[in-house]
């Protein structure tokens, strides 16, 4: 009947809608984009284990990834170096440093 189609399992459920969907030949995994900018891996269905006597819903595994949000950096106004005391120009500086430092910290971190 449906000889070398694809054959209807059923559908699952989640909290956003997709706003595209790939599959992968090498993982056979399904990876969907959503609405809420989550990004969601699903394993491929096993099709025995598909019981749709009842409904034609049913739950795959999956993971979630939600992507991290940059921070938003403060803009500085622009002072003239020469309009400042010595405390504002030393507060300015450790700022700075700790920013420089916070980056080259981030840089490092590798998962």
């Amino acid at each position: 009947a449906l000889s070398g189609m694809a054959r209807p399992l059923g559908f699952i459920t989640l909290d956003s809608g997709i706003n595209q969907i790939v599959w992968n030949d090498e993982t056979e995994r399904i990876l969907t984009c959503l609405q809420n900018g989550t990004m969601a891996e699903f394993a491929r269905p096993v099709v025995e284990c598909i019981d749709s006597s009842e409904t034609y819903e049913f739950a795959l595994d999956f993971r979630a990834v939600a992507p991290e949000a940059p921070e938003e950096e403060e803009e500085e106004p622009e002072v003239d170096e020469d309009e400042l005391d010595e405390e504002q120009k030393r507060e300015r500086k450790e700022k700075q440093d700790s920013k420089e430092q916070k980056k080259g910290e981030e840089e490092v971190e590798v998962d």
